[in-house]
């Protein structure tokens, strides 16, 4: 079973008016990555970030089947309403 994971940066770690004080996910959301990866080794993680985040501690997992970021949801929504964003 393929399990997506989304994980992002919200306005506490990135806003227009202040510049950023480090490239990390906030929280416990690389803890949570591992969990998950660590159960199911089809896990795909959905990056929503203002910017670039750091993914060194993640991203050689053999669980993890992918990395993706604003790109795959755009085209989830395409796929999930065709009709929507055909008249875009």
């Amino acid at each position: 079973m393929l399990q997506l994971f989304f994980v992002g940066t919200d306005e506490s770690t990135a806003r227009e008016e202040s510049d950023r004080f480090n490239i990390q996910l906030p929280g416990n959301q690389y803890e949570l990555i591992k969990s998950v990866a660590a159960v199911n080794p089809n896990t795909v993680v959905v990056m929503q970030t203002l910017g670039m985040v750091e993914v060194d501690q993640f991203k050689d997992d053999p669980n993890i089947a992918g990395l993706y970021g604003q790109g795959l949801t755009d085209r989830l929504r395409a796929q999930l309403w065709p009709a929507y964003f055909s008249v875009m």
